[in-house]
């Protein structure tokens, strides 16, 4: 049907979203992902132990082929799951280079093998099947997409100031930047802590020691601050930071999450 302006779409339907929570280890994200109507797990970790879940695999998947075949056969079969998580992308990463690595005539030893960044480029092909799947997903069956990741730092060099580190999901900063960019929310969870000036034991009165106290709150934050990424797309309402209690967290973000208006597609065409 060739294009004309009799024939243009109005884009106010919502659909459900792909979520990133991205933060250190032992936050909840795992339990957090859990608590999402009907998830299915792609492991790539083991960090479902004990969440009671249902997952493609006893142990983590150990090739991309695996995480693959799981996507098909969310696509191609009957299934009422609602969720798919994938923990996590992290380290789904190490599995996407070696897939990268192995579709090369002769096929690279490493990632690194072709040197000045080729490998990270030629990935990006895989990434863009991975996340082209998971859209499908979310398009065609309805699932929300939920992609856990662990934390890393990074120094931002900001043009207009100093430069400061952040964090940022630890993944190579090509894919990082990709998944960042498809996602319609990612979330940074930590721990909610204050800083308490104590006077140093052997010091002039003004000296202090600066130390940190962990509340034991976890918090997931939507916006971007200097401290750490976030996003969350036009339409998306989440407040800049929300507490998040085991067992309570989905309530906490439901109120917030479109509500799509029609029934997914079923089947494959």
């Amino acid at each position: 049907m060739a294009l004309s302006i009799q024939n243009l779409v109005r884009k106010d339907k919502p659909k459900v979203p792909i979520m990133c929570i991205y933060g250190t280890g032992g936050m909840g994200k795992s339990t957090l992902a859990s608590e999402f109507p009907n998830p299915i797990f792609i492991q790539t970790e083991d960090g479902a132990n004990g969440l009671n879940v249902m997952s493609f695999t006893e142990g983590p998947m150990v090739k991309y082929s695996e995480v693959d075949e799981a996507l098909v056969s969310l696509a191609t079969e009957d299934h009422d799951f609602k969720t798919l998580v994938v923990d996590s992308v992290t380290r789904l990463e190490a599995l996407v280079w070696a897939a990268t690595c192995a579709r090369q005539d002769p096929p690279w030893r490493s990632i690194e093998d072709p040197g000045y960044g080729k490998g990270y480029i030629e990935a990006d092909a895989v990434w863009a099947e991975f996340m082209s799947a998971c859209q499908w997903l979310r398009d065609n069956k309805g699932m929300t997409i939920i992609l856990l990741g662990h934390e890393g730092v990074q120094s931002f060099q900001d043009p207009a100031n100093d430069s400061y580190d952040r964090y940022v999901m630890r993944l190579h900063k090509r894919a990082e930047a990709f998944i960042r960019e498809q996602c319609d929310a990612m979330g940074f969870m930590n721990q909610i802590t204050t800083i308490a000036k104590e006077a140093k034991a052997f010091g002039k009165k003004e000296d202090y020691v600066a130390k940190g106290r962990g509340s034991g709150q976890r918090s997931l934050n939507f916006s971007p601050r200097p401290a750490f990424m976030a996003k969350q797309r036009p339409g998306y309402n989440f407040p800049d930071m929300m507490l998040i209690n085991a067992g309570q967290g989905y309530a906490a973000l439901e109120p917030y999450l479109p509500k799509p208006d029609r029934a997914p597609v079923k089947e494959v065409a």
